[in-house]
């Protein structure tokens, strides 16, 4: 969901520590995931917002790649939290979410992700 159109509650976002840095390509679908853990969220049907797209967004940077690893490790460390271990991003040792970052990119590359998208990208240039 665009990030522009979000309402949630601030004072539980508060508490979950509000939006990590550390994953700052992906910080609201990081705290999107959070959210979800503490309660039922939704999406509207109806647009709220128009987005602008140009070449100086965030998501553009280095191909789009360091925003895909980040919504990546985001949900990995989600799974994790359900599954009662300790999430890799809030670690108190930042080289350790370091080498979980390091670790989801190579695991991205390894099968096959970034090759996938970077065709993905060149179908959906051509269409439009």
């Amino acid at each position: 969901m665009p990030h522009s159109s979000a309402f949630y509650r601030r004072d539980i976002a508060d508490r979950l520590g509000g939006y990590r840095p550390r994953v700052g390509y992906a910080e609201d679908w990081d705290l999107w995931l959070r959210l979800a853990e503490q309660g039922r969220i939704a999406s509207l049907a109806e647009a709220l917002v128009k987005i602008r797209r140009h070449g100086k967004q965030m998501s553009h940077d280095g191909g789009g790649r360091p925003q895909l690893v980040h919504a990546h490790a985001a949900t990995v460390a989600h799974f994790l939290r359900q599954a009662g271990e300790p999430d890799p991003i809030a670690a108190t040792d930042e080289a350790e979410t370091k080498g979980f970052l390091d670790w989801i990119e190579r695991r991205m590359g390894e099968t096959g992700v970034f090759e996938r998208r970077r065709l993905w990208v060149e179908a959906r240039n051509r269409a439009f």
